[in-house]
């Protein structure tokens, strides 16, 4: 049985690199950069004032005071979106509003409010040092100064620099396409009356939900007998259209679970079969074609860990990011966990919260059952048992793992959580 980090490591050092397409910019928030972006122009790229006022040379200001004003005179009135080409002589100004372009002479701005102005003269009361209230060209973003690099996840702010770089399109990596398969003849529809002996596809739309929370896209929901042969040639169809196929259910040792006998039917490589992790330690995942198909357990919890610790890091990876890797932290455990024996890693669903010192705590759920769903329902984080633990107890620091796609605002409070970490284990 493969211990958690061997398994992770065999699937992110089997995870293909996506094919890259072009989008338009509008379309680029939460997509991955697939190439750096260089600045072809400052910006901004010319000179401007940052406040209504009036555009000078510092050096007809040198011998203004309170007591000596100096006369300077209006020659011109420069709104924002103007092009002005005046030159300034001595004595002279420009009136121009917020964001306008200032003479290409012009050394600094005053405020309309430290000047008295008659008719076409103003007064100034003190004198100005180059560069006061203007803004330079190339201030916000140097030209020639690499901006993005390939794998930034495009973010709204990101889509407005890359706007005022002029690029109208994005290189991206495209979007990893995902088949979900559930197998079970005891699965109904969401909207099914109930039925003794059956239950409702939860796993289908969780893992829909899941794929798109990491970026993927799923091309196709299907339901599958518990046959090798059905759920073989299900397999076969899906690698023609797919990036990653995920099944869920008959994957465990007992006699009815069949997606080792469809794996060896279109003869996929498995690269393993169990993991020493729970829940979900039945986790199968095969290679065929170069692309990795993972049996994940049909219990709703296990399933929802298998994606999390395996399957959401793999997809990270494919479409270009750099922050794959699960990121870890401590917290101070808020009430004791008695496991009762000795247990492979443990994945305890339960939420992390900060006092107001902004120290991090956590709380397991009660229910941790790998059949249920209901743990999971605002939880925000893992706590990770080691395997030679027993028990924690109430004020215990413990390890904590943060899914991105649950509580990525932790990421950035935590100190010294900023980047990938293989592994606390």
């Amino acid at each position: 049985m493969l211990q958690y980090n061997e398994a992770l490591n065999i699937l992110l050092n089997l995870t293909p690199n996506l094919s890259v397409e072009w989008l338009k910019l509008v379309e680029g928030r939460g997509r991955v950069l697939a190439e750096p972006v260089t600045a072809e122009v400052n910006i901004p790229h010319f000179e401007r004032s940052p406040l209504d006022g009036f555009a000078m040379r510092s050096e007809d200001t040198k011998n203004a005071s309170k007591l000596e004003p100096v006369q300077l005179e209006i020659i011109e009135t420069i709104e924002a979106g103007d092009s002005s080409k005046i030159v300034l002589n001595k004595n002279e100004v420009a009136r121009v509003m917020t964001g306008a372009q200032i003479p290409s002479n012009a050394d600094c701005v005053t405020r309309y409010e430290e000047v008295i102005e008659e008719g076409n003269i103003i007064e100034i009361f003190k004198s100005f040092r180059s560069g006061e209230n203007v803004i330079p060209a190339g201030e916000d973003v140097e030209k020639g100064s690499e901006v993005f690099w390939d794998g930034d996840v495009l973010k709204p702010a990101d889509i407005g620099l890359l706007a005022a770089l002029g690029k109208d399109l994005v290189k991206v990596y495209s979007k990893p396409k995902v088949a979900i398969i559930t197998t079970g003849r005891e699965l109904l529809n969401i909207s099914d009356e109930l039925q003794p002996g059956k239950v409702r596809n939860i796993n289908k739309v969780m893992l829909n939900s899941l794929v798109e929370e990491y970026g993927g896209v799923s091309v196709t929901w299907k339901v599958v007998p518990d046959t090798a042969d059905e759920i073989a040639g299900v397999l076969t169809e899906e690698l023609q259209r797919s990036d990653f196929i995920i099944t869920s259910g008959s994957v465990s040792a007992g006699g009815q679970d069949y997606i080792p006998g469809a794996f060896s039917a279109i003869k996929a490589s498995i690269l393993f079969r169990k993991v020493a992790v729970k829940p979900g330690s039945p986790l199968t995942v095969a290679q065929k074609d170069g692309k990795l198909i993972f049996a994940l357990s049909g219990n709703p919890g296990a399933c929802l860990v298998n994606f999390e610790q395996f399957v959401g890091p793999v997809l990270l990876k494919a479409q270009g990011r750099k922050d794959y890797n699960p990121i870890y932290t401590k917290a101070v455990l808020t009430e004791s966990l008695d496991l009762g024996r000795k247990n492979p890693l443990l994945f305890l669903a339960a939420r992390c919260f900060y006092d107001q010192e902004g120290r991090l705590y956590v709380t397991p759920h009660k229910n941790q059952m790998p059949g249920s769903i209901s743990p999971y329902h605002g939880y925000n984080c893992y706590i990770v048992t080691k395997a030679d633990g027993y028990s924690y107890y109430k004020g215990d620091v413990i390890d904590v793992h943060l899914p991105k796609a649950t509580f990525p605002l932790a990421v950035n409070k935590i100190s010294g959580v900023n980047g990938p970490q293989a592994s606390i284990i």
